[in-house]
């Protein structure tokens, strides 16, 4: 078999020994292995260029989340990335992480572990990070990605926090 992928620029550009790791089957057989005789550094002659970060879609629990909707004091922070040349979730660069910050605090949370691919794309995925004991009132959220270029991309969402259900529901009024 054979393959082609984009390597991060975050990468060390120096040449040594890599391994390489690869698994298949044909629906009846596993097979898998490995090799360590694989020489990795350098760049490729005649990369593609690409100059646009990722979307990057926010949302509170789920895709059904509006903007400015209602969430318990427990959420999990749901994103949508998606990207031409691949997301990044090395982590090897500086700044250069999936990031959320809440309220424009000074605690970014680093939500590279929580990435996780689309079924057979390397193009697209999704984060749950849960959030906890937030306090009843309005939030807001900015979330940072990049691509395997180096590009960013934003996204931000508002919610209010209520307290229980029934705190949320008495303020509904028909008009």
């Amino acid at each position: 078999f054979s393959f082609e992928f984009i390597v991060p620029k975050d990468i060390s550009y120096t040449f040594g020994n890599g391994k390489l790791s690869y698994y298949a089957d044909n629906g009846l057989e596993d097979a898998a292995g490995y090799e360590f005789n694989v020489v990795v550094g350098g760049a490729a002659d005649g990369a593609l260029e690409d100059a646009e970060g990722p979307d990057v879609e926010v949302y509170m629990n789920d895709e059904s989340f509006v903007f400015g909707g209602m969430t318990d004091e427990n959420p999990v922070l749901y994103l949508k990335l998606l990207d031409e040349s691949g997301i990044n979730t090395v982590g090897n660069g500086i700044g250069h992480d999936i990031t959320a910050t809440v309220n424009e605090s000074s605690e970014e949370y680093r939500l590279n572990d929580y990435y996780e691919a689309d079924l057979d794309s390397y193009q697209s995925g999704t984060v749950r990070y849960p959030l906890y004991d937030l306090p009843a009132g309005r939030h807001a959220v900015n979330v940072k990605a990049w691509d395997v270029y180096n590009n960013s991309g934003d996204g931000y969402t508002e919610f209010v926090v209520a307290e229980s259900a029934e705190l949320a529901l008495d303020h509904v009024l028909n008009y």
